[in-house]
């Protein structure tokens, strides 16, 4: 997770909400500032016009006589007197042909003002209507001129006649500079509160602003944060009741659904991957690149190679080594991707030391999102067993065939071998006069003979299907016929066979000939196992409840983790095609029928032993299996 991405102060909210509420306070300080400040002016200018008019109509009235007397002095005095009083610019008075008969500024006596001249035009309007004030600027000033008529009254008709409604004009010329100072000053007074009043809006509207929706949507985002980093242990705390609490309450939500998701998915995901991990077919997953999305341990099983040397990530092409065998595998994913077809195909994995595994190869097309791409998935079956089986199942049926064609061979000896016994037995018993070499030539024909049939005759009781008539059989006897079966074998491989047993050995209840078949079977297999010019053992010993016989020989032992299968059918140890694998499998089933039992054990200074037990009991009813 990268680190908190920092946002610029313009592009923050409480920023673009302070900016929006601060020029909309100034918005409207600044018209109502504006709206005042023009009101207050008309109200000063008001003022002004009508101090003006006032004092005009006082000039007028203290001047009649004067004017009356046409004392043009006393005049000018008074006008000179009342320029020197306050604001008054200047006074002046016109008569009829507007010329300057009086004035408080001397240069401008005998001026003759026209309509078209800038101080007339402002009064004149070009509609015709005449204003008796007006704001004029006259030498960089801007004045208020107020205008007064001089009524031709009935005392000035004896000058004036009677022809005109007045006589003249007074005009009076005001200074406009103190009403404007005063309106500074009020600008001034007025841009100073609302410049504070905007300060202290600012502040309090940024504190509440930071307190009730900055500092919360912060706290909130902080929480965001933590969430995408998968920190789904949170306590979500917000008071009040407003829209962001109603926020915080959905966001707590969310997380908890948002974290029940998460745990839900890795726990699908935990399950998934460890059922592929723990299958027993090896599962490989290559994507539109070759290389390898995913590898199950199985894979790693059963082509033998170490899991360091074939990882995800690696294509699998550059795998293609010597000692890994894995060209088989590359053959078929490139014949699959460039057919575009699903492969099924069976494969010798050629190993070290001379071994070789058979493999069952399935090849297809994967498609899962988010990828877009079909990806291959191999799915890789070690089928070395089930081969095997089948190879020991038509080995077992040689064997059967084999063991039927023995017999057959068996039953065609035994009836010559009768006829020479009896040809034998007759010549001895007819001739007693023959000479002493003679009838011991007829003594060995005879014993071989015998031998010879009593060989045949238990090779076709073996082969015989045995039916399980328990009674009360004496174990001694079994162990004695079934040494006797293999002595010849014995002696063939040179290995000394021999029987040790307690002379109080109790007999046991079973089936007399289903327990040479089981002795058989295990002499045989330690036969095989013995060195040459070694041994094979058969020792006994009793407990108040069962017999027990040891079978052991001088060979290289049973392994620990093979214990548990030497009774499976067709487990063997041997080179192919040399045992079946059914022999202690067949044994096992006899002895289980016997209520005992067969294990492989430890037994004194031997590697390995097998052990029949055998129950000591009475004769039980006749069965069959």
């Amino acid at each position: 997770m990268s680190n908190r991405h920092r946002i610029r102060i313009i592009h923050r909210l409480h920023f673009k909400i302070a900016l929006f509420v601060i020029l909309t306070i100034v918005a409207i300080f600044g018209v109502f500032s504006a709206y005042q400040l023009w009101t207050h002016q008309k109200q000063l200018i008001a003022v002004e016009v009508e101090a003006s008019e006032e004092l005009c109509q006082t000039l007028t009235s203290s001047l009649e006589i004067a004017m009356l007397n046409d004392d043009l002095p006393a005049i000018q005095y008074s006008f000179e007197e009342i320029s020197k009083r306050g604001n008054i610019s200047r006074v002046f008075l016109l008569n009829r042909e507007s010329t300057v008969r009086a004035s408080s500024s001397g240069d401008m006596i005998g001026r003759t003002f026209r309509l078209e001249d800038a101080g007339c035009r402002d009064c004149h309007q070009p509609s015709g209507v005449e204003s008796p004030s007006a704001t004029l600027t006259l030498d960089g000033q801007q004045l208020l001129r107020v205008v007064a008529l001089v009524a031709n009254k009935p005392a000035c008709f004896s000058c004036h006649g009677d022809s005109a409604a007045y006589n003249g004009i007074l005009i009076l010329d005001r200074s406009l500079q103190p009403v404007r100072q005063e309106i500074l000053a009020n600008m001034k007074l007025a841009g100073s509160v609302a410049a504070g009043s905007v300060l202290l809006m600012m502040f309090l509207f940024r504190w509440y602003i930071k307190r009730q929706v900055i500092n919360r949507v912060v706290y909130l985002e902080s929480l965001a944060r933590r969430v995408v980093d998968n920190q789904f242990s949170l306590e979500i705390e917000l008071p009040g009741q407003d829209e962001l609490a109603s926020l915080a309450h959905s966001f707590d939500n969310m997380r908890e659904s948002l974290k029940q998701s998460i745990e839900s998915i890795e726990s699908h995901r935990s399950y998934l991957a460890n059922l592929l991990e723990n299958l027993t077919d090896g599962i490989l997953i290559l994507d539109e690149n070759d290389c390898i999305a995913f590898v199950n341990r199985t894979v790693h099983s059963i082509l033998e190679i170490p899991a360091s040397t074939m990882r995800p990530g690696d294509r699998l092409d550059q795998l293609k080594t010597a000692d890994h065998g894995l060209a088989p595998i590359i053959e078929l994913t490139t014949a699959a991707k460039t057919g575009r077809t699903t492969v099924n195909e069976v494969v010798r994995l050629p190993l070290p030391q001379y071994r070789q595994k058979h493999l069952e190869v399935h090849i297809g097309e994967l498609v899962l999102p988010p990828r877009s791409k079909p990806e291959l998935i191999v799915v890789i079956r070690d089928i070395t067993a089930r081969v095997m089986f089948e190879r020991q199942v038509h080995q077992a049926d040689k064997l059967v065939t084999v063991g039927q064609l023995a017999a057959g061979v068996a039953h065609e000896i035994n009836n010559p071998m009768a006829s020479i016994l009896t040809c034998a037995e007759g010549l001895l018993r007819s001739d007693m006069t023959a000479e002493a070499d003679q009838r011991e030539y007829l003594d060995i024909i005879r014993s071989s003979a015998r031998r010879c049939k009593m060989i045949t005759q238990k090779l076709l009781d073996y082969a015989a299907a045995p039916t399980l008539f328990m009674t009360t059989v004496p174990l001694r006897d079994v162990l004695k016929e079934a040494v006797g079966l293999l002595h010849f074998e014995a002696s063939r491989r040179k290995v000394k066979l021999s029987l040790e047993l307690p002379p109080n050995l109790p007999p046991i209840v079973g089936s007399k000939d289903a327990l040479i078949q089981v002795f058989v079977n295990l002499i045989l297999n330690s036969l095989e196992s013995a060195q040459d010019g070694g041994y094979v053992e058969l020792e006994g010993e009793a407990d108040p409840e069962s017999v027990h016989i040891y079978v052991h020989d001088d060979g290289s032992g049973i392994r620990e983790e093979d214990f548990h299968r030497v009774f499976d059918p067709f487990f063997t140890t041997k080179p192919s095609g040399t045992s079946s694998g059914l022999g202690l499998s067949v044994s096992q089933g006899i002895v289980k029928q016997h209520d005992g039992t067969i294990a492989v054990v430890k037994h004194h200074a031997h590697k390995t032993s097998i052990r029949v037990s055998l129950p000591i009991g009475k004769p039980q009813q006749d069965s069959q299996p």
